[in-house]
């Protein structure tokens, strides 16, 4: 019987639920396999709000639970070795090791968090929506290109076939697939985007107090700790650069693609996103994991001091970083 993955572990970053892969250990399987603060991979034996949580490390597991098959180790160790653990990437991730999953719908976005990234996706299935029926049309409103074809009569859903393939020059055969393609490369785009963003007032809160840290008169006398602090300041920054050059990439691109859209600068586009899924997803994990370890730890500016806070960057925040 398969265990019940939850929503927001399928949405996460930083968590994988070992019940989506193959494993033949059936406690393996009621597991889940997160990033610490260092950015480690471990799996999570338990996690209570009085207990605390217990994690070993993948090369470990095996003091941990005593009979697991050399098939299930080497599925650890590998999954163990990525760099995020989100749909995207562990779609490319799990199908370049060899690693199937026990149903393909454990590597899409749950339907809330679809909901949610709504407002990200909507002008870029605008942009194909209005192309294709203009403007004051229900298709051009439509957020969900899926909705083009379904739940209309089979003449209307025709009559959307011809102009999707005609318009992307494209068979009728090839638009459905053409269509889940569309929404499905912008909907990752628009959910790295709405973690970025969600990111950064953590982000700004980290950087002021790193900036508090270097100058503070106790501590800049410190090398050791000023060089730290400078350092992490602008590791965080290039991370956010990085990302956000990604994303004015996709949007540049996106714009030079319908100049003269068809089915071939659209494949190559969704090539380039999809080659960006690691290093992004990577990135975001990487940061999310850390911001998030400080905004627990010091929830505003005001909650401690500058001390306080250079004692957690050297003793927790540099560690992986």
């Amino acid at each position: 019987m398969l265990t019940a993955v939850r929503d927001e572990d399928t949405d996460s970053l930083s968590t994988i639920p070992l019940a989506i892969l193959p494993f033949d250990s059936v406690m393996l399987r009621g597991l889940s396999m997160i990033k610490n603060n260092h950015g480690q991979s471990v799996v999570q034996m338990f996690d209570d709000d009085r207990a605390g949580a217990g994690h070993v490390h993948p090369a470990d597991l095996r003091k941990t639970i005593g009979e697991i098959s050399t098939g299930d180790m080497d599925i650890v160790i590998k999954v163990g070795k990525l760099h995020s653990f989100d749909v995207y990437s562990l779609r490319i991730s799990l199908r370049d090791m060899g690693i199937a999953v026990n149903d393909t719908k454990y590597l899409k976005l749950s339907q809330k968090m679809q909901s949610e990234l709504a407002t990200y996706v909507r002008p870029f299935t605008e942009r194909l929506t209005r192309s294709i029926f203009g403007n004051d049309t229900d298709e051009s409103e439509s957020t969900d290109v899926g909705q083009l074809l379904r739940g209309m009569d089979p003449v209307k859903a025709k009559q959307n076939l011809k102009l999707i393939a005609d318009k992307i020059q494209i068979d009728l055969a090839q638009v459905p697939l053409f269509l889940e393609d569309y929404g499905d490369i912008y909907l990752s785009i628009a959910y790295y985007r709405n973690i970025l963003d969600q990111l950064d007032p953590k982000v700004e809160n980290f950087v002021a107090a790193v900036e508090e840290i270097a100058t503070h008169q106790q501590l800049k006398t410190n090398t050791d700790i000023v060089g730290t602090a400078n350092k992490m300041n602008a590791r965080v920054n290039k991370m956010r650069d990085v990302l956000r050059g990604r994303f004015q990439l996709f949007t540049q691109s996106t714009n030079e693609m319908w100049d003269d859209m068809n089915a071939d600068k659209f494949a190559d586009f969704k090539t380039m996103v999809e080659d960006n899924h690691g290093a992004i997803g990577g990135i975001l994990c990487k940061l999310g994991t850390k911001m998030e370890a400080w905004h627990e730890k010091f929830p505003s500016r005001h909650t401690a001091g500058p001390n306080r806070c250079a004692d957690f960057l050297m003793s927790d925040m540099r560690q992986g970083f």
